[in-house]
C-alpha cells in the first residue's frame, strides 16, 4: 500500500460510492487515481469526510505547510505534483501528478469544491429562470417565422402545381381570345 504525499503515513482504502479512494487517517487527505476524482466529483465530496471535518472546511489543515514551502511526490510513480487551483480562481489548492495524473485534495478542500459546485448551480438555476421566458418567446416566435415560411411555399408550389399552370393558362387564353375578338371585330369594320 502507498504512503500519503503529505505525512508520509500508510493510506487505508476507503470505498466511496463503487470507487476504491486512497485516505490518509492522519491528515485526512485523499488521493485520487486518474478518473477518480471527476467520477467523485459527480457524486459529490461530502460523503467522504466525517463531521469533523466539515467544521474546518473554510481552512486546510493546520499541520499542513503551504504547498510551496515542501516538494510532494506521488505516492504512485513518484513524480512531483504541481499545486494547481481547483477552477483556476477558487483558491482551493489541489496538487496533481504530471506523471499519471492523479490528484491529491484535503477532506477539507474537497468540502470547499462541493460548496463552490453547490453555489455554481444555484446561480445557474437563478439564471436560467430569468431566461427562461425570453428562451420562451424566442422560440415561440421562431415557429411562428417557420409557420409563415411554410405557408409561402405552400403557396408558391401551388402555383406551379398542374391545376395552378391550368388556371393560368386559362386566363392567358381569356385574355388572347379577348384580343383575337377584338382583331376580329376590327378586321371586320
Amino acid at each position: 500500500m502507498n504512503t500519503c504525499p503529505k505525512c508520509h503515513k500508510e493510506f487505508t482504502l476507503f470505498t466511496y460510492e463503487g470507487i476504491d479512494l486512497s485516505r490518509c487517517s492522519d491528515c485526512k487527505g485523499f488521493w485520487f487515481k486518474d478518473g477518480q476524482f471527476s467520477a467523485t466529483k459527480q457524486i459529490g465530496f461530502s460523503g467522504l469526510t466525517d463531521d469533523s471535518a466539515a467544521e474546518t472546511a473554510a481552512e486546510p489543515p493546520a499541520e499542513a505547510p503551504p504547498p510551496d514551502e515542501q516538494e510532494i511526490l506521488c505516492p504512485d510513480c513518484s513524480e512531483p505534483l504541481v499545486t494547481f487551483m481547483y477552477a483556476y480562481s477558487s483558491d482551493i489548492p489541489l496538487q496533481r501528478c504530471t506523471g499519471c495524473r492523479g490528484i491529491w485534495a484535503y477532506s477539507a478542500d474537497l468540502l470547499r469544491i462541493d460548496a463552490l459546485l453547490s453555489s455554481y448551480k444555484e446561480s445557474l438555476d437563478d439564471i436560467r429562470m430569468q431566461a427562461l421566458p425570453l428562451m420562451l418567446k424566442v422560440k415561440n416566435k421562431m415557429k411562428e417565422e417557420e409557420r409563415i415560411k411554410k405557408e409561402a411555399k405552400k403557396e408558391a408550389k401551388k402555383s406551379r402545381s398542374f391545376f395552378g399552370r391550368m388556371v393560368g393558362q386559362k386566363q392567358d387564353r381569356s385574355k388572347n381570345r379577348n384580343l383575337n375578338d377584338i382583331l376580329e371585330d376590327f378586321e371586320k369594320e
